[in-house]
């Protein structure tokens, strides 16, 4: 698998899963109930919600390809992470993590995975959303899921296969529902581009996920960009077609907004429940633009009073080290028990995600 390769040459070596015995960070879950895929769960819980999450929004956050959860939640891509955002808007997030196959990448392709309640990667998921709902009153009907690049995939499946448990779907450089059917991981012709239907086949697909089903599915919202070198812009347009066709939409968009949400992107709106961004100037890694999601998903409204009124972060000093080495866009520059170099690469400054990580990124 190729996902990221650009993005990811690094691995993450904070030990991250040392956290879990504290409050406001990275936690995980080792018994949710049934995982037949053997997915691993993680969660954060913003301080500001702490006691007081029933009712809450819940955010499914799924991992590219290459990763695991703690990247995810440390923020490795540019554009502000989730943990930021549930910090600002009183949301739970739970992060799944693949075991099952060796580059990290989700199961979007098996019978398993791609049929209801089937026994593969995204039934664990759903298992993940139910412990959320019954361990932290967590909202049943404000659940959103967002993923990159393969987790996008995953957010297209679980949109298609489970519509009546989300609310929401936000797809960062992905394919259609179904697209990577069949065997192995990996499908090259669609990553290529060179699986094409039309816009009824596609929409069947997503219909036959969940035979019979005719009540509200989740507003979806696709970013991609035109010169992806992993996975062709084909891949959006099929996109397209697939979601017009389930929500009942003219091929055509009902309004065209360039510059929109910053001057690289040209937002397609078809309906009140199916977005398409494109950006000609990126690949297939670019800044996730999480914030435009979280307005399009309404988690910018009726946020509590706890997390509006946070005092404003001191700016703590960062760390220093008499180890050499420059540290690497994304690689941890310090935390608790960290001992390695503190100094980041030309562009990016050593910011921290808690105290036991701080990440060298770039400044947004």
């Amino acid at each position: 698998m190729k996902f990221l390769n650009a993005l990811l040459a690094f691995a993450l070596t904070a030990p991250i899963a040392t956290t879990f015995g504290q409050t406001n960070t990275l936690q995980r879950v080792q018994n949710y109930g049934y995982n037949p895929a053997n997915v691993d769960m993680y969660y954060y819980i913003p301080e500001c919600i702490q006691g007081a999450t029933q009712g809450r929004p819940l955010m499914v956050a799924l991992h590219y390809c290459h990763a695991t959860a703690f990247e995810l939640y440390a923020g490795a891509h540019d554009g502000p992470s989730f943990k930021q955002l549930a910090d600002k808007y009183g949301f739970v997030v739970v992060y799944p993590s693949v075991n099952n196959d060796p580059d990290g990448c989700w199961d979007v392709h098996s019978t398993q995975s791609l049929t209801r309640l089937g026994g593969g990667e995204s039934h664990s998921i759903i298992s993940q959303v139910e412990y959320a709902h019954s361990t932290w009153g967590t909202a049943y009907n404000k659940v959103f899921t967002a993923g990159i690049s393969g987790g996008a995939m995953m957010a297209n499946v679980l949109a298609a296969v489970y519509p009546d448990r989300f609310a929401g779907a936000a797809v960062y450089g992905g394919v259609a529902h179904g697209c990577f059917a069949g065997e192995p991981y990996w499908n090259d012709d669609c990553a290529k581009g060179r699986v094409v239907k039309t816009a009824q086949q596609w929409g069947d697909l997503v219909r036959n996920a969940y035979g019979g089903y005719n009540g509200a599915r989740p507003k979806v919202q696709v970013w991609h960009n035109t010169p992806d070198d992993v996975l062709d812009y084909v891949n959006m347009e099929e996109q397209v077609k697939q979601w017009t066709n389930v929500f009942g939409y003219p091929i055509t968009p009902a309004s065209t907004s360039y510059g929109s949400p910053t001057s690289a992107w040209t937002r397609r709106t078809y309906g009140p429940n199916f977005q398409a961004l494109t950006s000609t100037i990126y690949s297939h890694v670019f800044p996730i633009m999480t914030q435009d999601t979280m307005e399009y998903f309404g988690l910018t409204r009726n946020v509590p009073t706890a997390c509006q009124n946070q005092p404003t972060p001191t700016n703590e000093p960062a760390p220093t080290s008499t180890e050499t080495g420059i540290v690497e866009e994304w690689k941890q520059c310090g935390g608790n028990d960290y001992e390695g170099p503190t100094r980041c690469v030309e562009g990016t400054t050593c910011q921290k995600v808690d105290d036991f990580y701080w990440q060298c990124k770039k400044p947004f």
